[in-house]
């Protein structure tokens, strides 16, 4: 009769460790899609690779160069809730492009400068340019 019940037992304690190892598993694999589904929206890419591309900009500009940004692109993309002007802003050496409310993405660059912006609207009322002008910090 011992043999019986330790046997049972085995059998109990093996289930057991393979259901838990299951739900482990699983949970691991959903947070990976979670994961893998944030990284690689497209409104994140756009506002890495416009960080970054203005931030190379700025990085070899010199006071009093103007920058002129066509971002038709970003308003395609852009949510309803963030104001067109301040969709990228200059802070420091930080530039930060955000086209959510709560998504964003921040890029330093080296170069020690200020730079004013405003968004204007060519004759053909389509496209709309992002105007930036460096001044010394």
């Amino acid at each position: 009769m011992k043999i019986r019940s330790l046997k049972s037992r085995r059998s109990q304690g093996f289930l057991t460790e393979n259901v838990v190892f299951i739900i482990i598993a699983v949970a691991f694999i959903a947070i990976l899609f979670v994961f893998l589904y944030r990284v690689s929206s497209t409104t994140r890419s756009i506002e890495e690779g416009t960080a970054k591309k203005i931030a190379l900009l700025l990085d070899s500009a010199k006071p009093g160069t103007i920058i002129e940004l066509n971002i038709n692109a970003l308003l395609a993309e852009k949510a309803s809730g963030v104001d067109e002007l301040n969709m990228i802003s200059i802070t420091g050496n930080t530039i930060t492009v955000k086209l959510k409310e709560n998504s964003g993405y921040s890029y330093s660059f080296f170069n020690k400068i200020g730079a004013t912006k405003e968004i204007e609207t060519l004759p053909d009322g389509e496209i709309k340019m992002l105007k930036l002008t460096i001044a010394e910090a």
